[in-house]
């Protein structure tokens, strides 16, 4: 019995060694198949063009004109930043960079009596930039003196305001603040005013 199994060593050692061999040459293939996974499959969306910003417009404020624009806050998460570009002639040159979610910028590097365009274009993470914005023409002018005597009185609950202007045809905005000092960009009243007074309700 002994020798027979000494026969028998050989041809199960071999048939053994030839199992060890095989067995990495399958496993190996199912284990690159693992590490590696399926890849998701490749998008074009990220390479579209993105939305304009729209709605630009502007305010003169003392010596620096403040830009405004609008943008949909669903697609804001596909831009990296908002373009600023400005022209004082034929060419649109870059002015500055803003954040994704800005709808604002402020420049006060400007001249009296000197026509300027803006327009603002949005772009993504890609580099791929939108449409233009609509085209703002300003020419900053000296401002007129501002209004005089202001004082105020409370009629039914109603809060009035009134002023003597410094002019003949002025228009005039009122804004309001609960901080000294502070106060933002758009007026209470929802139109230039041609008269020397407001009616405000009284809080």
């Amino acid at each position: 019995m002994e020798e027979m199994r000494r026969i028998k060593t050989p041809a199960m050692i071999g048939k053994l060694c030839r199992s060890l061999i095989l067995f990495p040459l399958i496993i190996m293939p199912l284990l690159l198949l693992a590490a590696c996974g399926k890849k998701s499959e490749p998008t074009l969306k990220e390479y579209e063009k993105p939305a304009p910003p729209s709605l630009l417009r502007a305010i003169h404020r003392e010596e620096r004109i403040i830009l405004q624009w609008s943008y949909p806050a669903a697609k804001e998460s596909l831009l990296a930043d908002f373009v600023v570009l400005k022209s004082s002639g034929a060419e649109f040159k870059q002015l500055a960079h803003t954040e994704k979610n800005k709808r604002s910028y402020e420049d006060t590097d400007l001249e009296k009596d000197v026509n300027y365009r803006y327009k603002i274009i949005a772009r993504n993470f890609k580099g791929v930039y939108s449409a233009d914005s609509n085209i703002i023409d300003i020419r900053l002018l000296t401002p007129p003196p501002p209004p005089s005597d202001l004082s105020f009185a409370i009629k039914n609950g109603t809060l009035v305001l009134v002023w003597k202007p410094a002019a003949e045809g002025l228009l005039h905005n009122v804004y309001k603040s609960f901080e000294r000092g502070q106060y933002g960009l758009s007026p209470v009243n929802s139109s230039p005013i041609s008269g020397s007074s407001f009616n405000d309700a009284f809080n």
